[in-house]
């Protein structure tokens, strides 16, 4: 428990427009995938890549069957959508039992459509094969039953060769610990992309790979303890990503009981979830409880399943992923929030969605970076009966990337001619803290000055830093000074310097990196 809350600061790396890059190229890589299905020809469509070059090499191979039942699908779904925010009421108060029974056979049909399009084409299919017909292609056969419940195996052999734990884990390589890592982050961008829908307090659904139905076996219990224990965002809630990772972590530990398939975060079936108006973990009972019952009474109801209905299922709830409107928004706020953006959405597309969300994390990190290396400082010339009085003023903490190029910046404005003895004070207000080789630093600039004859106040400065500094050399103590104003310091009415022409009008200069 306390691994998982230390190790949580992980997901908070994953920003909103990482988070839009990722859903958005979730959606189109998942509707791209389903392409092969929805056409009905064959070969390998594993991601956005391979699906589209597949298409280019087996278009011709498509079925004209499953396309008409695929498309007409896709349109059926979009129609029935809409059909729960008809008002048949229209301006009247009044509504009669004729009007209230269609209006609740219609929310009802659009709320169960994705379930209604599954059943009605495996009907289609099995009257058509019945019939001596195969006009689509199939999920086909489903293993009926439930795995055995026994202890994980910790070897293996294949082909020939036996795998004990240790061997497995030195062939897994750095992979036992990056795969768990972007499984998390995966998993938690999932719940981020849909707790932040507005109106959608939508549970984060879990599945391994695509098909669940073909693999539900082996993951069913694993859904339902991640549905028990997962807990997205919710309108209003904050998400925990501490319970996220707990959940995730017990799934698969329960689920290698079961010989399951290790799980994490499915963005289609969240997706779907949300598309048929799932809201709550409650969702996560039902999907268990039907899982179940097809397990034991339904495979065989399975295998007549169209996959171009399957296909059009998902793709239809793909279309309202993509979120196209962000975009602008990221233009009009702040420009350079686009840049991880654009790395998390192609980087998604033509690497993977694993690692994609991972390249855009990086991008965030290298700006925080570059901000933590080169901050902003403010530079403010100031005169005191006739004494020159410079004040630098960076507003955040100094850390050790930053510590050259500070001490350039004030080299470059403190330092003018032989005969011009500035004072400089440097305003510690944002600064909580300074490493060891920022002290170092500071100390170097004390001594550069003191050659040129100027002096130097370490202004209004937190104790955590002063010690910093005195314990490297105690002999920096002596230029600490506290106060509410600079009269504090100089005991002089301070009037700002009307003949400098080397600054604004407001005599202030921002060092800025932005």
């Amino acid at each position: 428990m306390q691994i998982a809350r230390e190790d949580r600061f992980l997901v908070d790396f994953i920003s909103l427009p990482v988070t839009v890059g990722f859903t958005s190229a979730a959606a189109v890589t998942i509707a791209s995938t389903q392409v092969k299905d929805l056409l009905g020809y064959g070969g390998e469509n594993n991601d956005f890549l391979q699906a589209w070059k597949n298409l280019k090499e087996n278009a011709s191979h498509s079925r004209l069957t499953d396309s008409l039942l695929g498309v007409m699908s896709i349109v059926a779904l979009l129609v029935a959508r809409e059909l729960k925010n008809l008002d048949l009421r229209k301006d009247s108060r009044e509504i009669g039992m004729f009007k209230r029974v269609v209006g609740k056979c219609l929310w009802l049909v659009s709320v169960a459509r994705n379930a209604l399009i599954v059943v009605i084409g495996a009907v289609i299919a099995y009257i058509c094969q019945v019939n001596g017909g195969h006009p689509f292609r199939l999920t086909g056969e489903v293993t009926e039953g439930f795995p055995p419940l026994q202890p994980p195996p910790f070897s293996t052999t294949e082909n020939g060769t036996e795998y004990s734990f240790a061997k497995m884990t030195g062939v897994l390589g750095a992979g036992v610990v990056i795969v768990p890592l972007i499984s998390i982050l995966e998993s938690v961008a999932v719940a981020k992309s849909f707790g932040k829908l507005e109106d959608k307090n939508n549970l984060n659904s879990w599945e391994c790979g695509h098909g669940c139905l073909v693999s539900c076996r082996v993951v069913l219990f694993d859904l339902l303890v991640t549905e028990k224990l997962g807990h997205t965002e919710a309108k209003g809630k904050p998400l925990d990503a501490t319970q996220e990772m707990i959940a995730l972590g017990l799934s698969n530990i329960v689920g290698s009981f079961i010989r399951s398939m290790p799980v994490t975060g499915s963005f289609t079936r969240t997706a779907v979830n949300n598309a048929s108006g799932v809201r709550t973990q409650l969702g996560g009972l039902f999907t268990g409880v039907l899982l179940l019952l097809t397990l034991g009474f339904m495979t065989k109801f399975i295998s007549y399943i169209p996959k171009a209905s399957l296909a059009a299922l998902i793709i239809s709830a793909m279309f309202f992923m993509v979120e196209y409107e962000m975009v602008p928004k990221l233009w009009k706020t702040r420009k350079l929030d686009l840049i991880p953006f654009i790395a998390t959405f192609f980087g998604c597309l033509f690497i993977s969605l694993d690692y994609g969300i991972v390249v855009g994390i990086l991008v965030n990190v290298s700006f925080i970076l570059y901000k933590s290396a080169r901050p902003n400082t403010h530079i403010k010339r100031l005169k005191i009966y006739g004494r020159e009085i410079l004040v630098a003023r960076p507003d955040q903490g100094l850390v050790f990337p930053a510590a050259e190029f500070f001490r350039q910046v004030i080299h470059s404005n403190a330092c003018f001619d032989e005969g011009d003895r500035v004072t400089l004070v440097l305003d510690g207000t944002h600064i909580a803290a300074v490493d060891f080789t920022m002290a170092t630093n500071l100390k170097s600039l004390i001594e550069d000055l003191e050659i040129r004859r100027q002096s130097f106040i370490f202004w209004n400065w937190r104790r955590t830093a002063e010690r910093t500094c005195c314990a490297l050399d105690p002999a920096m103590g002596r230029y600490f000074r506290c106060g509410s104003t600079l009269n504090d310091l100089f005991q002089d009415k301070i009037e700002e310097d009307p003949s400098s022409t080397e600054y604004s009008n407001a005599s202030t200069v921002v060092i800025s990196t932005e």
